[in-house]
């Protein structure tokens, strides 16, 4: 999901498990949101609260399938629902869940970061899935 500062990761003590939201390809709905969680786990001393929120990517026209291709990030994904804010105590794990959206045309690529800032450090878990029939 991008770079890593390893000098960060060797002192974190929040881990995620797994460390994306990789739904692949997900089946059309027009009713039913498809949902996945990530396992959250403060191994640190104190509780930590987290607030999230979302940066949608969408690639540029014509640059699907390259290898570096350039695209927009913005504020905010209309297209998931996850809550607003996380608390994890002392020694706590939690489920943190995200929904893609139904009613998505097929086709439709679903792409962002969800970011978790107000604890130790920021963290950022990619999102990505591709609505199809």
């Amino acid at each position: 999901a991008g770079r890593e500062n390893l000098t960060s990761a060797a002192g974190a003590t929040v881990s995620f498990a797994p460390v994306s939201f990789s739904f692949g390809k997900i089946s059309a709905s027009k009713n039913r949101a498809a949902a996945l969680s990530v396992t959250v786990t403060n191994s640190g001393a104190s509780s930590v609260t987290f607030d999230l929120s979302a940066m949608k990517f969408t690639p540029s026209a014509g640059t699907a399938g390259a290898v570096y291709a350039a695209g927009e990030a913005t504020p905010g994904d209309s297209r998931i629902s996850y809550p607003p804010s996380l608390t994890l105590g002392a020694g706590e794990t939690k489920a943190l869940p995200l929904a893609v959206a139904p009613g998505l045309p097929n086709g439709t690529i679903v792409q962002g970061w969800l970011t978790l800032t107000g604890g130790p450090e920021p963290y950022h878990l990619a999102y990505w899935a591709q609505v199809a029939p």
